[in-house]
Order: C-alpha cells, then structure tokens, then sequence
C-alpha cells in the first residue's frame, strides 16, 4: 500500500506488544514500522539484524504496559520521536489498549493511535453491546438481559454470558438446571445475557474502519471447541479460508458481510478506527444467520490472513492491501476508500490451548513434528490455563466440513495426540 509507506517515511509508528507475532503484519524489511516486543526464539528470527525491532530481555515476558514502560522502549520513542520532530511523530499502536497503557502514554507525552479503551469496552461486552447495538439487535439470536438470580430453567439449552470474556471464556452453555442453580449460587447478583442455543458452524469476518471507508474481509470457518486443542466447548481455536464458499450458499455469504458492514458502520459513526472483528452462526435448522460477537480490537487472527493475502497479491495491482496494512492505515488517519482487501480463498490456522493435558507437551518435539509435515509453527511461552501454547499455520485448507477435518487436519490432530 504506497499510501501507507509513503506517510510512514515521515512519521513512523511503533507497535509495542508482549507477542511478537501480533505485531508481525507488516514486510519486515520496512524500517519506518517498528516493533517493541519480547526476546523469544520467534521474534529473534525475524529481528536479526534490523534496527527498527527492539526486543526486550527480562527474566520474565513482559506485559505490553511494562514494555511501554521499559527504559529501552523509551529511549527508543524519544530518538524516533527526535527524528520525525514532535509533531511529526506517528505514534505507538498496541494489540488491545487498556486504561493503564492509556496513562503510561499521557504521563511520558506519547501518542497512542489506538480507540479508546471506553469505546472498545462499550462494544465489545456482551451486556453493554446490547444497548449500544440498538436496532441491529435483530442480527442477534433471541435473548433477553437479567440478574443471574433471575434466570429460569426452561427445560432446554441456553446459552448464558457475562458482561465480560473472550475467546469463550465468559461464555456457558446451560443444559440442566443443576448447572444453572450452581452459577446461580457463586454470581447471584450479576448480569448476564442469556440467548437461545443455536447450532450450527460459526464464521469469522475481520474488517477494517477507516475515517471514509469500512472493508470488510473474507469469511473464515470459526474452529471452535475441538479436542485435543482445548478443553472448552465455546473457545475459538483457529479458522479455514477455504471452507466458508463450499458450505454456505451465496445469499448466506452476503448476509454475512451485509452485517459485518453494518457494525463497521456504526463503529465508524462512533468513532472507532482499525481493525474488529464478528463472529457469526449458521444455524443448521434454518440457514438463518445471526450475530454472535464483535471483536472491537484487532482480531487474533489478522496476522495470519495478511501473510496469505501477501503471499497472494498480484504486485502490478495498486489498489489492494492486506487486512494489516489497512487497519495501520486507518490508525494513521489516513483515506483508504480507493483501496480494497485481498481476498483470501484458502488457508487455515490452529492453536494449541494450555490444558491439564498439554503441561507436560514437548514443544520443542512436536514443533519438529509439526514442521516436518509442511506446516509453519510459533510457539509461547506460558502457564496460564487456557492461553496459546502453539500455533499451528497451513497454506492450505485443513477442514472438510462443519467440524470434520480433511487429511491434513487429521494429520495436525494425530501429532498432537501423540505429543500429549
């Protein structure tokens, strides 16, 4: 996107993250981006010998916040600050701001092009995105919002959500009402939303706001809850580009991006710029499409789609870009109207949770194991339940159907059950 290169010549942005990869969307050759991360095996393949990527050596991963706070990273925002002049300066971006980074960067005068944190929060939490959807709440399944105390046992499944939670972590399924009077019990007074069970495949739409444009990104196949990769029925544990065209009929795909645009629309009408994302259920019964999650942050999965729409990108064609470069774009302020997204056909990614069952896992092994059979893997470092351990990335498709995987699917699945 020369647009977008162009500005960063004279301004530069700093993207501060404690994951590497979170970071790693842009051509790593493009000096006017830079990186503050962490030291690990993944990040120090890609720095080398670059300069404009700064990585931090503790004893401990950093926090995003401590990053920003670290004297190395300072001292590198005031140098590249000098460099552009003050009021030249782009920025600093990071994966999700929070109220602490916030401060960080008003107490050492540093510009943070990230939304709000209000803003994000405001879309993002199940209760408030209610009222702050107003009339789109017709894209949602049916739900109603009351105290946990309240809610009654209709003799059938439901789905139960507190305010706050990602990748499913703040989301129940109900099938008994034992089940529902022990939350009942632990979070009387609480707030959740309670919507109607749907069934069927979920599907994920990155899209990108900026200040004259809202794009929307291709469809991928949501992988949701699947052992061996977490023990969670609700987390979300990878996505296949390639899936969505063959199991959705083209009146389905357009509802999809139909509300996909319609979120941007009110995001950008608020004032949000970036990347976000939905995730959106078929349901098997009756083909309805309905929306089940906005993402208002840069989705985890944008990285990966804008290393496949790099390596599908036809170099003669000037108005395309990946799904990266436009959210840095939109950060920037900058137009983005006469461009559009590459589309993504093929390709899918898995991740690896931290379980019981995964503690003892040889990463190192299977990593080998893994890349032996032609896949690209990043591994993290962690103890905490739940959070990624590897990550598993194909050029091509890996799912055959809703929740059926094809050969190499199988193939990434028995590697795993072998290493655990």
């Amino acid at each position: 996107m020369e647009k977008l290169l162009t500005w960063l010549k004279n301004h530069h942005i700093i993207y501060v993250n404690r994951s590497f990869e979170r970071a790693s969307g842009m051509d790593m050759s493009i000096s006017d981006f830079s990186i503050i991360s962490n030291v690990t095996e993944f990040a120090k393949s890609y720095a080398q010998e670059r300069s404009h990527i700064v990585l931090i050596d503790t004893t401990t991963l950093l926090d995003s916040w401590q990053l920003l706070e670290h004297p190395k990273s300072l001292a590198y925002i005031a140098k590249k600050t000098k460099e552009c002049g003050e009021n030249a300066f782009g920025g600093i971006m990071v994966y999700k701001p929070t109220k602490k980074i916030e401060r960080i960067c008003k107490t050492h005068n540093i510009p943070l092009l990230n939304p709000l944190t209000n803003l994000a929060s405001n879309i993002e939490e199940k209760i408030s995105q209610v009222a702050w959807l107003g009339t789109m709440t017709t894209h949602l399944p049916p739900h109603h919002i009351d105290v946990c105390k309240n809610i009654a046992w209709n003799y059938e499944p439901f789905v139960l959500q507190f305010n706050q939670g990602h990748t499913g972590s703040g989301t129940v399924l109900i099938d008994s009402e034992i089940q529902l009077q022990e939350l009942q019990k632990t979070f009387p007074e609480r707030p959740v939303k309670v919507s109607a069970y749907i069934n069927g495949p979920t599907f994920t739409c990155n899209g990108v706001v900026s200040k004259d444009a809202i794009h929307t990104g291709s469809l991928s196949y949501q992988i949701t809850g699947l052992s061996p990769f977490t023990d969670q029925p609700f987390a979300t544990i990878g996505n296949d580009w390639g899936l969505p065209k063959d199991i959705l009929s083209y009146d389905q795909q357009a509802k999809c991006k139909e509300i996909a645009h319609a979120v941007g629309k009110k995001m950008q009408h608020d004032g949000w710029r970036g990347a976000f994302g939905i995730d959106i259920i078929v349901e098997e019964e009756t083909g309805n499409v309905y929306l089940l999650e906005i993402n208002a942050r840069q989705p985890a999965s944008v990285i990966f789609e804008s290393h496949l729409q790099q390596q599908s990108i036809a170099k003669q064609v000037k108005n395309l870009m990946t799904t990266f470069e436009a959210h840095v774009a939109a950060l920037a302020n900058l137009e983005t109207k006469d461009h559009k997204l590459v589309p993504v056909t093929r390709g899918a990614q898995l991740v690896l949770r931290l379980t019981k069952d995964a503690q003892d896992i040889d990463v190192t092994q299977t990593k080998k194991a893994l890349e032996q059979a032609g896949l690209s893997v990043i591994p993290y470092t962690t103890t905490t339940l739940g959070s990624d351990l590897l990550r598993i990335q194909s050029k091509e498709s890996i799912m055959t159907k809703h929740g059926v995987y094809n050969a190499l699917g199988k193939k990434i699945v028995t590697i795993i059950e072998n290493a655990l």
